[in-house]
């Protein structure tokens, strides 16, 4: 599947803002691990979602403030986070995915 364009025009100003970002790879020539550790701060107090969108992955699990964290939707395109229930500012995201590396195609995006 093609991801859609995004066009500057489009552009408004984001929700959320991520301050820091480990990344931990474990290669393989057939499937890579990767766990991604983001920091979220939340700049509008009003915001209930958070995007990020990416492609030609398997999705594995997502932690919120190390704790299971299931309150997401997931499709071809994007990982959809509902955070209408968090009410913290600032929290850490943790986030498990596995890909193919011989694709070369992959795009991740947060949003």
């Amino acid at each position: 599947m093609q991801p859609k364009a995004k066009l500057r025009k489009d552009y408004r100003a984001p929700d959320f803002t991520i301050t820091d970002i480990y990344l931990d790879f474990q290669l393989d020539p057939d499937r890579t691990f990767v766990t991604s550790k983001l920091t979220v701060v939340r700049k509008n107090p009003e915001a209930t979602t958070l995007r990020l969108d990416g492609h030609s992955f398997d999705f594995l699990s997502l932690k919120y403030n190390g704790e299971p964290f299931s309150a997401f939707q997931k499709d071809d395109e994007s990982l959809t986070l509902n955070l209408a229930d968090v009410p913290a500012e600032r929290f850490e995201l943790e986030i498990e995915t596995a890909l193919n590396p011989a694709q070369k195609h992959l795009v991740t995006r947060f949003v």
